[in-house]
């Protein structure tokens, strides 16, 4: 079974969708009218999981990647250029501007400030490069760094400074828009900033989840009871095995108002992890599971 990792609107009625353990790169289409949708192969990419998407011009698409930490060009439905950072996962994509993009990593926690014009030229890498001149040659310069193990999550403020949502620690920080230093806007402790927002005017909110027990039990299924041979005496009544746990976290919905004050939880659901944030008109729709 496949898992759909991460989707991008890539038109009116389109979205790019990225998914595992096969490391594909899907086309959704919707027909609203019809109430249907066609979902097309775009690319096979050479690694596991498609954390991140960012459609650009041109019918090009950037892919980041976990299991070998992959950023992938695609043109149409061809990988043109592809190099292996020396981290574990690349997490999140932003585009800075027409030609540049933020890459977000885990384990470590990177920022990676990424040309993609130089990106075009450099090739289907089969080997990690851990050089920093390789990798500027390839068009990839670290920005910044964060002491958490993953950035997680990225967004970009009207003022150009960069906000990022970590795990597993679940901070929020800010980045001058020249990179350096972050401040440090929320702090928290066994959580992950899954979601991040800003708006034209200042406002922030970002979607956490505190997660607490064994997903292993969550997901696992009960034990059956051993069957008892016919011929034989009938076996003890075992007691019914227990239903698998559910997820035993919270989650809260977190405004950062505009102008710098102080964070405020809007929303706290306990048995909930919240995953993305979307504000139309006055209203906040957030998508969540379990």
């Amino acid at each position: 079974k496949e898992i759909l990792w991460s989707i991008a609107p890539a038109g009116t009625e389109r979205w790019l969708v990225g998914s595992g353990p096969e490391g594909r790169i899907l086309a959704l289409t919707v027909d609203v009218a019809a109430r249907g949708f066609q979902l097309q192969p775009v690319a096979d990419l050479e690694d596991n999981q498609v954390f991140a998407l960012l459609p650009l011009s041109g019918n090009r698409v950037l892919a980041g990647t976990g299991g070998q930490a992959g950023l992938t060009l695609i043109e149409g439905d061809r990988p043109i250029a592809r190099v292996l950072l020396p981290v574990d996962s690349v997490l999140d994509l932003l585009a800075w501007d027409a030609t540049t993009v933020l890459a977000a990593t885990g384990n470590p926690g990177r920022l990676y400030r990424v040309d993609l014009n130089v990106l075009a030229r450099a090739g289907l890498a089969a080997e990690r490069d851990s050089d920093p001149a390789a990798l500027a040659a390839k068009g990839i310069a670290p920005w910044a760094e964060i002491r958490d193990r993953n950035v997680r999550r990225l967004a970009r403020r009207a003022d150009g400074a960069i906000l990022a949502g970590s795990a597993p620690k679940g901070n929020l920080y800010l980045f001058p828009s020249e990179g350096g230093s972050p401040t440090l806007l929320v702090e928290n402790r066994d959580a992950e900033v899954t979601d991040i927002i800003s708006l034209p005017y200042g406002d922030t909110y970002a979607t956490v989840n505190f997660t607490h027990g064994s997903a292993s039990a969550r997901i696992g299924r009960p034990t059956p009871s051993p069957a008892a041979d016919k011929d034989s005496v009938p076996a003890p009544a075992l007691a019914e095995a227990p239903a698998p746990e559910r997820f035993g976290g919270r989650s809260s919905l977190i405004w950062l108002p505009a102008g710098g004050g102080f964070p405020e939880t809007l929303a706290s659901r306990a048995g909930v992890a919240f995953y993305r944030v979307l504000k139309r008109d006055n209203v906040l729709l957030v998508a969540a599971g379990e």
